[in-house]
């Protein structure tokens, strides 16, 4: 029997917890690296529509969106006093599958999906990597070195 593949995530938002999620799921040993010392809350309001909707149908978080909805139905932009846009969300998303969630009810829903399919380690982050014909050496911030299979780099813009 073979090993099972070892993967590294670095960046524990919303792109890793989705990668650690379907390769968890899928049998692959994951460890996901987050320079944050826990799961980040960044409170701002995000859409599902179309493919990030039939992911979140796929990661089976459907439900618990819709529990944890921002409930905004209307929105609109002001200068000074005259309003520039009115947006009635119910009429101009009728007919498309949409939801909105806060980010960090969304990040909160995924880890708790993730957290059995992966290895979390909060405060660490990558310092080197070293790739050859049989993967890649990481050396972490906390010191350690170790072999992977595969890294991800999903840690965004300010990734080191």
């Amino acid at each position: 029997m073979s090993r099972a593949q070892r993967i590294l995530i670095s960046g524990g938002g919303i792109a890793g917890l989705t990668a650690a999620i379907f390769l968890g799921r899928a049998g692959k040993s994951v460890t996901v690296v987050e320079h944050a010392p826990d799961v980040r809350a960044d409170g701002f309001i995000i859409s599902l529509s179309h493919r990030s909707y039939r992911y979140a149908a796929e990661l089976d978080l459907l439900d618990a969106i819709r529990d944890h909805g921002a409930g905004v139905t209307h929105s609109s932009y002001h200068r000074g006093t005259s309003t520039l846009l009115e947006l009635d969300y119910e009429r101009l998303f009728d007919g498309v599958d949409v939801l909105q969630i806060m980010r960090d009810d969304m990040q909160a829903l995924m880890f708790e999906r993730a957290r059995d399919l992966a290895e979390f380690r909060f405060g660490t982050s990558i310092t080197a990597i070293e790739d050859d014909s049989d993967g890649a050496r990481v050396v972490f911030s906390d010191g350690r070195e170790e072999r992977y299979d595969c890294v991800i780099g999903a840690d965004g813009a300010h990734s080191n």
